[in-house]
C-alpha cells in the first residue's frame, strides 16, 4: 500500500496513525467483528453481509503494518481549522484558541509549528500582542498610548544628554 502526502509533518502523522492501528489491534478487531471465515462469492453467504472477508483482512494486515508513505510536494496539504490551535499567553496567562478572526485555518505542517514548544513559549494573546514594545519586542507597554515598554523608555532617557 502506498500513501502519498504533501510534507514530512503529514508523513509523521500518518505513520503514527498506522503504528497506533497496529498497536491497538484495530484490524484484528474489525476482523473479529465483521468477517466470516469464508471467501467472498462462494455462494454460501450474501457478499453484502460483511465489510471485510477473512482472506481480505489477512491481505490488509500486511499492508497496514508496513505501508509505504511518500512525500509529493504537488499533493494538497491537510487543512486544519484554526480553532484547533491553542496556546497560553506568556504575559497574562490566558489560554486562547484560534489563529485569527480572518483566518481560514492552516495546514497541518503550520499547526505542528504553532503547537511546538518554541511557539508555545512565545505565545501571546491578541491584547498582549497589541501592547508589545516596538523597541525590544519582548515586554509590554504600560498602556495603549505607549509604543515602548518602561525599560526601553528609561534607557532612552538615560542616554539623552
Amino acid at each position: 500500500m502506498k500513501i502519498i502526502v504533501a510534507n514530512q509533518a503529514e508523513k509523521d502523522l500518518i505513520t503514527r496513525l498506522f503504528n497506533a492501528m497496529h498497536e491497538f489491534g484495530i484490524l484484528e478487531y474489525i476482523h473479529k467483528e465483521t468477517t466470516k471465515d469464508t471467501s467472498p462469492r462462494d455462494g454460501t453467504v450474501n457478499d453484502d453481509d460483511f465489510i471485510i472477508w477473512s482472506n481480505e483482512a489477512d491481505i490488509l494486515r500486511e499492508e497496514i503494518c508496513y505501508p509505504r508513505i511518500e512525500i509529493d510536494k504537488n499533493e494538497s496539504d491537510i487543512k486544519v481549522e484554526g480553532e484547533l490551535v491553542t496556546g497560553t499567553c506568556r504575559f497574562c496567562g490566558i489560554t486562547t484558541r484560534g489563529i485569527g478572526e480572518d483566518s481560514e485555518g492552516c495546514t497541518y505542517e503550520e499547526y505542528v509549528d504553532y503547537q511546538s514548544q518554541e511557539s508555545q513559549n512565545n505565545w501571546r494573546c491578541t491584547e498582549c500582542e497589541s501592547r508589545i514594545c516596538e523597541c525590544c519586542g519582548e515586554k509590554l507597554t504600560d498602556n495603549d498610548d505607549e509604543t515602548e515598554c518602561a525599560d526601553c523608555l528609561t534607557s532612552k532617557a538615560e542616554v539623552k544628554p
